[in-house]
């Protein structure tokens, strides 16, 4: 159980951080027709079948949601970034020789 929410959880933050909305409902749907099929083919119940397919879910778009955060983190600190990029660049000592203390 605990596999599947960190691989569903790591799954659902790198899709987070690279794609839209709609591949995150593909892979819910893949996600809870894999959990179905595997509690028909090991004969469990519905309930358990239930219980696995919501964590299943869950975990996914926990997932998503930390990567559009991070996505969303990242591409604020680009510009800033990009400014102290040039700040640094105008600001640096020109050198007058390889090894020169002069």
């Amino acid at each position: 159980m605990m596999i599947i929410i960190i691989i569903g959880t790591a799954a659902g933050i790198m899709l987070g951080m690279r794609f839209q909305l709609f591949v995150l409902v593909l892979l819910v749907l893949l996600g809870v027709f894999a959990a179905v099929a595997a509690g028909i083919a090991s004969g469990q119940g519905v309930w358990p079948i239930t219980r696995l397919a919501l964590l299943i879910v869950f975990t996914f778009e926990l997932g998503y949601l930390v990567g559009g955060f991070v996505r969303s983190f990242a591409s604020g600190l680009r510009p800033a970034l990009q400014k102290v990029r040039k700040l640094g660049a105008s600001h640096r000592p020109e050198r007058s020789g390889a090894g020169s203390w002069s």
